[in-house]
């Protein structure tokens, strides 16, 4: 049996097989065989191809070939002959100029493209493409995409009438809009970013609706403006509109839209948006979102067309804006953002986090936050009482942090919701206020005031009203000046508090008299977890009190005693109550000097204790929250 070679095959055979590999195979592996497959290569003409003029191509092998050329058309139109590409429909033109554009054009007439976009190199290079215009109707084209190319009657003699079913240019002019919408009777869809030059001037008895959609991006119009351009197309079923340095007017009214898309545009079915208005720095009045929401839940809106808008106030500490939008809006200058989110479809105020990569492409889908840290942004007064304002109707925050801020008396007013007020220099008489917010909240479940100067007299006012608060779970009082009164207020509310979990006391006053109080207030307690009693001066006699109260306590899982004067007596208690306590994982007596003997008898103790876990003795505290 005689071997066959695939160079035996009939060159018809040969193009068959050709038409299941791709051409970067065809003419990288394939070609290279031998002389007789490069001369079959050369004869085949059902290449499929996406050609781009740029120096980031979408094939190896034209990179290979073209990166040392400095004129890439003349390269192309030399030593590949693209005109054998008969099947060819559609074609992408990159960086490229209008005398070049000419060139490529007229070689290539006898292709039936159908699809052609041109990304221009210069946009202010503007010289007339007679080929361009002769191309569109020798094609019969129906889609046109013109990249960096402002003024498109500046460089096309526009066909009349013209076969364009698409059209996508950048900005153009009032006059160019009229002009392209009166002489192109087949276009439906119409996409530019912007359009200028219009002033309430402008007013024509006239339509144009052979246009059913139209998109403009990033534009800054009016709404009086709006109104005028869109009137000239009644037909439209799809309207999308980016609007940049939107001012609070017309733009974000609900009612007025309603009423001019009922009147003006009876047969829109889609409707994408996005209006965005920067707040300035010193604004006067606070813009409510929850105002605006409510104008787009009419049944016109949710039950009519379902279209469902989303108002955000996007916080930053350089800018904040307020963005009204039925689609996700693309944030491209900050890698973190927040925003406060209000919903057609609820009463409900959500904040939200987005993170970015340089590139502006989110690296995490938007999540809901429960836990909101803006610390050091010197939010200041103004700050503080817009941020307030925008949680009126927030119901899923549960910890705001807004540490550092300098927000002063004053601004403290203003944030009394879900809150970290650390380092702000608050005293006795922000305590009053945080007390009577703490009486009546429902929702408050972190409440830091970490470096502040409430003393034990402020503290007296925020135990008190605990003991109405049915929601709070963490309370930070580390580095506030509490002695021993400060730590009697907080045990008397701990014996019927049922909701505190966490107590950070780290770096205060208070003493074994205070300590006494507080592991009293614990043998009745039932829901603290978390007690932290760092860097106080408890000594031995303190600690028996608490080693007695883990005796009899069976919540407690976390007990920091860092550095507290406890010595070896002191570690001989907690040994003691260990070999009973079937609850503590975590204890802390790290620099307390406990000696050798205290050390003895804590290992003792924990190899009868099945239930500690982690046990610190050294120098380094393990807690420092």
């Amino acid at each position: 049996m005689s071997n066959v070679s695939l160079l035996d095959c009939p060159i018809e055979i040969l193009h068959h097989i050709f038409d299941y590999l791709d051409t970067q195979t065809i003419f990288r592996s394939l070609r290279c065989v031998c002389n007789q497959l490069y001369a079959t290569v050369k004869t085949y003409n059902r290449f499929q191809l996406n050609l781009t003029l740029t120096s980031q191509l979408h094939f190896d092998f034209i990179l290979h070939f073209f990166s040392k050329q400095s004129n890439k058309i003349h390269f192309l139109l030399t030593n590949f002959d693209i005109r054998q590409c008969t099947r060819l429909n559609s074609l992408t033109l990159l960086d490229i100029d209008n005398i070049k554009l000419d060139q490529f054009l007229s070689y290539i007439t006898v292709l039936p493209l159908i699809s052609l976009s041109i990304q221009f190199y210069h946009a202010s290079h503007r010289v007339p493409t007679p080929s361009l215009s002769k191309a569109i109707m020798k094609w019969n084209l129906q889609q046109l995409h013109l990249i960096n190319e402002s003024y498109i009657t500046t460089i096309l003699s526009w066909p009349i009438p013209c076969p364009l079913n698409h059209l996508t240019i950048d900005t153009c002019t009032y006059t160019e809009f009229m002009y392209i919408l009166g002489h192109s009777p087949f276009l439906r869809t119409f996409t530019m970013k912007n359009c200028i030059g219009m002033n309430s001037a402008h007013s024509i008895d006239v339509s144009y609706p052979q246009l059913t959609s139209l998109i403009i991006n990033f534009c800054y119009l009016s709404f009086k403006n709006l109104n005028l351009l869109l009137s000239y197309t009644p037909s439209i079923t799809y309207l999308k509109l980016i609007i940049y340095g939107a001012e609070m007017d017309s733009l974000f009214d609900g009612s007025q839209w309603e009423e001019f898309i009922q009147t003006k545009l009876p047969f829109l079915n889609k409707f994408h948006f996005c209006f965005r208005h920067t707040i300035q720095k010193n604004y006067d009045k606070y813009i409510s979102i929850d105002s605006i929401i409510n104008q787009y839940r009419t049944p016109f809106w949710l039950e009519k067309k379902s279209w469902f808008v989303t108002c955000d106030c996007v916080m930053r500490s350089s800018l904040s804006e307020i963005i009204l939008y039925t689609i996700p809006v693309p944030i491209q200058d900050s890698k973190i953002f927040i925003r406060c989110k209000a919903l057609s479809m609820n009463n409900i105020c959500y904040l939200t986090e987005h993170a970015l990569e340089e590139n502006g492409i989110a690296v995490s889908e938007e999540k809901t936050l429960s836990t909101l840290y803006i610390g050091e942004n010197q939010i200041g007064i103004e700050g503080a009482q817009y941020l307030a304002n925008i949680l009126q109707n927030n119901t899923t925050l549960t910890t705001l942090s807004i540490g550092e801020n300098q927000i002063g008396d004053e601004g403290m007013r203003h944030s009394l919701y879900i809150l970290d007020l650390s380092s702000n220099r608050l005293k006795v008489s922000n305590a009053q206020y945080l007390a009577r917010m703490l009486e009546n909240n429902t929702t408050l479940m972190t409440l830091n005031l970490r470096d502040n100067e409430l003393r034990s007299k402020g503290i007296e006012y925020i135990a008190y009203a605990l003991k109405k608060n049915k929601t709070l779970r963490i309370l930070n009082l580390r580095f506030n000046h509490i002695d021993d009164d400060g730590a009697e207020y907080l045990a008397d509310t701990l014996i019927t508090n049922r909701t505190l979990a966490t107590l950070n006391l780290w770096n205060n006053d208070i003493t074994g008299i205070g300590v006494r109080s507080l592991a009293n207030a614990l043998q009745k307690n039932t829901a603290l977890t978390t007690l932290d009693l760092g860097r106080n001066r408890i000594g031995s006699d303190g600690t028996k009190y608490l080693a007695n109260m883990l005796r009899i306590n069976s919540v407690l899982t976390i007990l920091n005693l860092w550095n507290n004067q406890i010595k070896e007596k002191g570690a001989k208690y907690l040994a003691n109550a260990l070999e009973i306590n079937r609850t503590l994982t975590t204890l802390d007596i790290g620099s307390n000097n406990i000696a050798e003997n205290g050390q003895q008898n804590l290992i003792h103790a924990i190899q009868i204790n099945k239930t500690l876990t982690t046990l610190n003795l050294k120098a380094t505290p393990l807690l420092n929250s």
